[in-house]
């Protein structure tokens, strides 16, 4: 990662090197099954999607923790035990947000959601005990009256569910 970083802060992308910064940066190396203490916080990692390399991680400080699970795969017949694990009793998941296919009337026909995403992830959580979803990383063209609609269909199966919005912030009680 730390190479990556310093290419991408030289021109043309950024005129300040990283070298720059005058802060102290540390790398560190994750991988799947990883757990790391930095100070009073600690990061859990697993892999949620081994094609991509997508990890999924849990932030936990002072009994609170937050589980980050995006780009993750899905199995239509089955509940994910690495993202059942990183999730347990977890006060926030943030999952991707279900896809729907745009064009038809959300209010009078169910949707069609994308590979069973949606419902996976939200099984996961109630397995594993989650206090409140948020979904996330949603199409761009979405309106905000089809996000409320998606999140009034997703309400129905887990109640303590929210769409992320731009300047949201939330208190982890």
């Amino acid at each position: 990662m730390e190479p990556r970083l310093i290419r991408q802060m030289l021109g043309p992308n950024f005129p300040v090197p990283l070298q720059v910064m005058r802060s102290e940066l540390k790398f560190y190396e994750l991988t799947s099954g990883m757990k790391t203490v930095l100070d009073d916080v600690t990061v859990e990692t697993v892999f949620l999607n081994y094609a991509h390399r997508a990890l999924g991680y849990r932030v936990t400080w002072q009994g609170r923790s937050v589980v980050y699970a995006t780009k993750r795969r899905c199995y239509p017949d089955r509940i994910d035990q690495h993202l059942l694990h990183l999730a347990q009793q977890a006060d926030l998941l943030i999952l991707d947000a279900p896809s729907a296919i745009t064009g038809c009337d959300i209010k009078s026909s169910p949707l069609l959601w994308q590979d069973k995403l949606w419902q996976t992830g939200i099984e996961t959580a109630k397995a594993a005990g989650v206090k409140r979803i948020v979904m996330s990383r949603y199409n761009p063209d979405y309106n905000d009256d089809l996000l409320d609609q998606l999140q009034e269909q997703v309400n129905s199966v887990f109640p303590n569910d929210l769409f992320a919005r731009e300047g949201m912030t939330l208190a982890i009680d």
